[in-house]
């Protein structure tokens, strides 16, 4: 095959590494991105509702910086906000779902109001041996 010459002698260097040839190392590696494209391709239509599937030819799945992008036209009637504000519940469900039965979720406008009902909860003492240390001042 004709790769670029940096590529090639990382191929060969990785390639002599494992004790296979260059081409068997090309395969090998040809092979295990097609296997994880898959495998991501068929998560997201295991995961994806009906509605929002989008057709394969359309979709590209890679890595970037170790993430994994879903690269696809998103439906017409797809509200980024209400995705976000889905998610968000999803997780923050999922979070305190082990914590208690009925996880409540924090509201959208009063994002604080957690940790404020919360600070009756802290005994009178609390903190009460705390050395704080004097301001440095420059």
């Amino acid at each position: 095959m004709n790769f670029p010459p940096q590529l090639q002698q990382n191929i060969e260097k990785w390639a002599n590494n494992q004790g296979i040839s260059t081409e068997e190392f090309v395969l090998q590696a040809v092979t295990e991105k097609i296997n994880a494209l898959s495998q991501a391709e068929e998560y997201i239509e295991q995961n994806s509702q009906p509605t929002n599937v989008v057709s394969s030819s359309q979709t590209k799945v890679y890595r970037k910086e170790g993430i994994l992008v879903v690269d696809a036209k998103l439906p017409e009637n797809f509200d980024l906000n209400t995705f976000i504000d889905d998610l968000r519940e999803e997780r923050i469900s999922n979070q305190r779902g082990s914590c208690s039965p009925d996880p409540e979720l924090i509201g959208k406008d009063n994002h604080w109001q957690s940790l404020m009902d919360s600070l009756d909860n802290f005994s009178d003492d609390f903190m009460a041996t705390r050395d704080q240390p004097l301001i440095d001042t420059k």
